[in-house]
């Protein structure tokens, strides 16, 4: 399974906004409590732990890890063969 990593994709799978939960997200860096600088402005981030800096269309938004999903990097393009084989074994 993929990773969370930076200029990867990921679903949003739990917010406490219902309509973000199914939204994708752009991944821009892991971001930990305390200051961080965003274009060249410095921002102060929060949370107890690290969270992930993301982008949605027209803002910016963090999301803890446990909330994405991440959805690029694998290569489910052989998938119905591999399920062949395994009914098949």
């Amino acid at each position: 399974m993929a990773e969370l990593r930076a200029g990867g994709l990921a679903l949003v799978i739990n917010s406490t906004k219902p309509e973000q939960v199914g939204m994708v997200v752009t991944l821009l860096k892991l971001v930990y409590p305390g200051r961080f600088t965003l274009n060249g402005k410095e921002y102060c981030a929060k949370a107890n732990s690290p969270v992930w800096l993301c982008e949605k269309p027209e803002a910016y938004v963090t999301y803890y890890p446990w909330q994405l999903m991440p959805i690029d990097g694998d290569d489910f393009s052989n998938e119905d063969e591999h399920q062949k084989e395994r009914e098949h074994a």
